[in-house]
């Protein structure tokens, strides 16, 4: 018997250029370091903040853009409907419906302090900051004048951080989208012989980085060569700022004298020249004098102000940085230990490039090693009983 695969509604011409649009704007998107882990949003109760590089917003919102307008062709509700209404597999249906309802129910939520909802924030600023600098009030379209007033009101900082938050959740709405539906989906149609898209999709521009174009040639970019040559202990202050090295930061600050109030340069010199000595947790621990003790928490210890403790999700550390003690509770120092073979592994191996789909490799990664981390507690003789 045949067994001869019916779309459940046959593309029309515009839906595939929609879906080729998606897929070439999907694509540059997924290659910006916007949304990776080093690019950081923070802000403090004083209004005094923190922000990754401005290049790789501006950057990352020439795709977003595409995918954002409504007249785009790329659109992502357009896209993701396409998907719903046309697909054969019931997992790529309910990923697009999934995404488009969690889409625009955030692009609806409403910032309680600038008192206007996601899409209008992300609308001022494209509008009057980025692709437009909106004067005159037309078309529904916001102006500057509107901008500055919004600024003003809750201040620079916060404007932007809002801005920066709504484009990297939005964003990562439509890179799911892109990865988990619609480029596995535009790939089986094209390999089936199903449709002929009306042009490559590409990143016309490239990257900072080098690579080879889709004719084969090699290209190599004046900011990859510079970027490569980042100074490894700036490297390594990079890399634990990413908030899966939260607590092994936290750690390494004592462990390490680490100074962190003006990201002291020779002190993280030190730590990495003791991170690249040392491949395992325990060894640096003993390296810089810390010993490993039993602390019994209802003698002097537990009453000293020099005492640190950090909980992380399987156990606690207990640090007493002027005797050099370290003490570990339940899985607390496997867990650093593994964490800290992830560091090195970033520091050493990782390019200092980092996207979303690295983000997702490396959260992959995490699941895989919690799955396998609990298969073994449940097997051990102290976990059977």
């Amino acid at each position: 018997m045949l067994n001869i695969k019916i779309m459940l509604n046959p593309l029309d011409n515009e839906q595939i250029i929609r879906l080729t649009a998606f897929i070439d704007a999907g694509g540059q998107l997924s290659r910006s370091e916007y949304f990776g882990e080093d690019n950081f949003c923070r802000i403090s109760s004083d209004g005094s903040a923190e922000f990754g590089p401005a290049t790789q917003l501006v950057a990352s919102l020439v795709p977003f853009r595409r995918m954002w307008m409504e007249q785009e062709v790329a659109n992502f509700n357009c896209v993701a409907k396409i998907i719903e209404n046309t697909s054969l597999d019931p997992i790529r249906r309910g990923m697009a419906k999934q995404q488009r309802e969690l889409y625009n129910a955030y692009r609806n939520l409403l910032d309680d302090r600038i008192k206007r909802t996601q899409k209008e924030i992300v609308d001022f600023w494209i509008n009057t900051q980025h692709a437009h600098c909106q004067i005159d009030k037309k078309r529904g379209y916001v102006t500057r004048p509107e901008f500055d007033a919004i600024a003003k009101q809750v201040g620079g900082n916060y404007f932007e951080y809002a801005f920066r938050n709504a484009v990297r959740l939005l964003g990562m709405h439509m890179l799911v989208l892109y990865f988990e539906a619609v480029r596995p989906e535009f790939d089986d149609l094209i390999n089936g012989g199903s449709i002929t898209p009306p042009f490559t999709p590409e990143n016309a521009f490239g990257s900072d980085y080098s690579e080879q174009s889709v004719g084969g040639e090699r290209i190599s970019r004046t900011s990859h060569v510079l970027l490569e040559t980042e100074w490894p202990p700036l490297k390594l202050v990079r890399i634990l700022q990413r908030n899966e090295y939260q607590n092994l930061r936290f750690i390494l600050r004592h462990l390490l004298d680490l100074d962190d109030s003006n990201e002291s340069a020779q002190s993280y010199a030190k730590a990495y020249d003791l991170v690249s000595k040392y491949k395992h947790f325990d060894s640096l621990c003993a390296a810089v004098g810390y010993t490993e003790k039993e602390v019994d928490l209802n003698m002097q210890y537990s009453t000293c102000n020099f005492t640190d403790t950090v909980t992380l999700q399987k156990g606690t550390v207990r640090i007493h940085s002027i005797d050099r003690i370290i003490s570990f509770g339940d899985c607390a120092k496997e867990l650093l230990a593994l964490r800290y073979c992830d560091l090195r592994t970033a520091l050493f191996t990782e390019p200092r490039q980092s996207t979303f789909s690295q983000l997702q490799q490396r959260l992959q990664r995490d699941l895989d090693r919690q799955r396998e981390f609990q298969t073994r507690r449940r097997l051990s003789p102290l976990g059977a009983q």
